[in-house]
């Protein structure tokens, strides 16, 4: 005859050990499955252990008609039976979730936080969710088939948000004992049907992969790839450790923009270190998961390899570039299927305004039409001559051809401010493009700079950039000075 199983043999006890202290709130998530019906069991005994409050909430997903009010009044009943204060809530409209992929990941947010919301209204320091062994091998293969084994293995059965705990107790439970234990206690537990669905990944992992690879290959192949799991998750845990260092070593050394990454730190580091380099990158930045699968590191990995300018498209409308020797990532406003040169337009004009709110110096406008100067001749008011335009993000700026300017320029007037145009020249002969290149002048901006052009539409000056206008003047074998200056920007009226 077998054991009966106690509450400490199904729950890890070191957790609420560490985790919970005498006087705490715990909160259990309790559906009204088997896992978290053991949960709550298990905890109404761990709470007489530990001295903690133990409180309960069902979450209604709303998603099967009938379902949410029959589960919702099961774990009601369950509570009043053992005297625990009982909470329901019900998730927001699907919308509210971010793009983080797949159906469950977003209902598994939404669920998340209304937890967190939850547990601040009560002041619960914990919550604790009805996690398995079998879900942590279930989670380690559906990771390992998408490519990406080493993020499904960064599993933690405590984790910590702000000030809250979340626990996994059950975590190196296997559901043959959830079963047990439920039976000891004359508990039938409800059945989700959704868990029979094989068009949903996991449920194949469940009930198809796993009894074939116990049936075929090992008889514990279950319990093979949970230890598997654990100690890539130890190598895991060193490694996001290693990544978060060569990341801030990464952004500081970068230049451009704020966020940016520094290419040569990178390549100082091996393939399985860049990859999750690159993830906590792109996560830090928007907040979410974004490389989910080997596809997409791979597309970005590729622009260690490939020149500035070069593109990176994923998911939810995230674009990473190469510029220069650092990686930019935005985000376009609507995820949607665009070729070059229209991408690469968006992506400039989002990472120009970062860059013109940095650098107020250098004035960067989209001049529809060239801005002319007047006709300059001998009867020219030997006075300022200002001219004015706004910048990208809204404001003014002046440019004032100073006294003297006459005496210098009047053989090249009428003047002209304007943007870039393909095929511009300095003095006949270098193509400004490959000036712009030499000097490391950002993609994003090249078309955003204003040129100050003679009457033969020749550049004469890049507004803002005087080494690079001083190189113009050289190889148009005028005088390295131009009496021009840029009043700071004002904001627009």
């Amino acid at each position: 005859m077998r054991a009966q199983l106690a509450w400490h043999d199904v729950i890890d006890v070191s957790l609420f050990q560490n985790s919970v202290k005498s006087g705490d709130v715990v909160l259990a998530a309790v559906s009204g499955g088997p896992d978290s019906t053991a949960l709550f069991l298990a905890c109404v005994e761990a709470a007489k252990e530990f001295h903690f409050s133990l409180r309960c909430c069902y979450v209604d997903h709303g998603i099967r008609p009938g379902a949410g009010q029959r589960e919702s009044e099961f774990v009601r009943k369950l509570c009043t039976r053992f005297e625990i204060p009982f909470y329901t809530r019900k998730l927001p409209p699907l919308d509210h979730a971010p793009n983080v992929g797949s159906f469950e990941g977003k209902l598994r947010h939404l669920r998340y936080a209304v937890l967190r919301d939850l547990a601040g209204e009560i002041g619960a320091s914990c919550v604790a969710l009805g996690h398995t062994a079998n879900d942590l091998v279930e989670t380690f293969l559906m990771h390992l088939l998408r490519g990406m084994a080493l993020t499904g293995a960064q599993f933690s059965a405590v984790r910590r948000d702000g000030d809250l705990a979340i626990i996994r107790p059950l975590w190196k439970t296997w559901r043959t004992d959830i079963a047990r234990f439920l039976k000891q206690h004359v508990v039938e537990p409800l059945q989700d049907e959704s868990n029979d669905d094989l068009s949903i990944t996991r449920n194949k992992i469940r009930h198809l992969l796993i009894p074939l690879l116990e049936k075929e290959f090992n008889p514990q192949a279950s319990q093979v790839l949970f230890g598997a799991a654990l100690a890539i998750s130890e190598f895991s845990e060193s490694t996001r450790y290693c990544a978060r260092v060569m990341k801030e070593k990464a952004t500081r050394a970068a230049t451009l923009l704020p966020g940016a990454l520094k290419i040569p730190v990178l390549e100082q580091c091996p393939d399985f270190l860049r990859r999750e380099i690159l993830g906590q990158w792109l996560e830090e930045f928007f907040g979410r998961r974004v490389l989910r699968s080997s596809a997409e590191y791979e597309s970005v990995a590729s622009l260690l390899n490939r020149p500035s300018g070069s593109l990176a498209v994923l998911s939810g409308g995230v674009v990473v570039a190469r510029v220069g020797d650092e990686l930019l990532t935005c985000q376009l406003k609507k995820e949607r299927q665009v070729q070059e040169p229209a991408l690469v337009k968006m992506v400039s004009d989002i990472f120009a305004k970062r860059y013109a709110e940095l650098h107020p110096e250098v004035p960067l406008a989209s001049l529809n039409e060239p801005i002319v100067l007047h006709q300059m001749t001998v009867d020219w008011p030997m006075t300022n001559f200002p001219v004015r335009f706004l910048t990208l993000d809204g404001k003014e700026v002046t440019v004032i051809l100073e006294k003297g300017a006459q005496r210098l320029l009047e053989h090249l007037s009428p003047l002209m401010l304007r943007n870039r145009r393909p095929g511009d020249r300095i003095g006949g002969k270098t193509r400004l493009k490959e000036l712009l290149i030499e000097y490391d002048i950002p993609f994003f901006i090249r078309d955003y700079l204003v040129l100050l052009c003679d009457k033969h539409e020749r550049p004469l000056c890049v507004l803002g950039l005087s080494a690079l206008t001083r190189e113009i003047l050289r190889r148009s074998d005028l005088p390295d000075i131009l009496p021009i200056s840029v009043r700071p920007p004002v904001q627009a009226e």
